[in-house]
């Protein structure tokens, strides 16, 4: 199985994201979209909640092939990418 990872702020979700999704979903058995709570290289932090942009995720990307992971945006650090691998390694039972 064939498992993709995409993380990003998403504030908001746009059409280059939806664009990225869809060409992913064609090359991939499931796709995880990691939503993180702030940036750790962007000097603002996002104007949608963490829970308003988790929803607007959840609308755009309805799909059985997509979960939407909360693991960042319940951090309390701000994570980057190697340590959410490392959490979906250890929490899934396929390879990333």
């Amino acid at each position: 199985m064939k498992i993709f990872f995409f993380g990003g702020t998403f504030d908001p979700p746009h059409n280059g994201h939806e664009t990225i999704v869809n060409y992913c979903l064609e090359k991939c058995d499931k796709l995880i979209i990691v939503p993180n709570k702030k940036s750790p290289h962007k000097k603002n932090h996002p104007i949608a909640s963490a829970k308003q942009r988790k929803k607007m995720l959840s609308i755009l990307f309805a799909h059985n092939k997509i979960n939407i992971c909360e693991f960042e945006l319940k951090s309390s650090i701000n994570n980057y990418t190697y340590l959410t691998i490392d959490y979906l390694k250890k929490n899934i039972n396929h390879q990333i």
